[in-house]
């Protein structure tokens, strides 16, 4: 659950956080706002796509954790 959380943690700051855009829609920068100072992150689709990986994998853990100890029938 703490690997869970940390994962999850990152893939809020992407979904909730407020994204600046060139002219042309292309997103660039993720503003976020910690102890009320903004902060801003690079759009990075390699690190994104790793993320997206990283939670599919945990994903399937719980999934098989919760099969082994509650067992297929439920």
């Amino acid at each position: 659950m703490d690997e869970i959380d940390s994962h999850l943690k990152s893939r809020n700051a992407y979904i909730q956080g407020t994204w600046v855009s060139r002219v042309n829609g292309q997103p660039f920068a993720m503003l976020s706002q910690k102890k009320r100072k903004v902060q801003t992150k690079s759009l990075a689709t390699e690190e994104l796509g790793k993320l997206s990986d990283t939670l599919l994998i945990v994903s399937n853990n719980v999934f098989d954790w919760v099969n082994q100890v509650v067992g297929a029938e439920s």
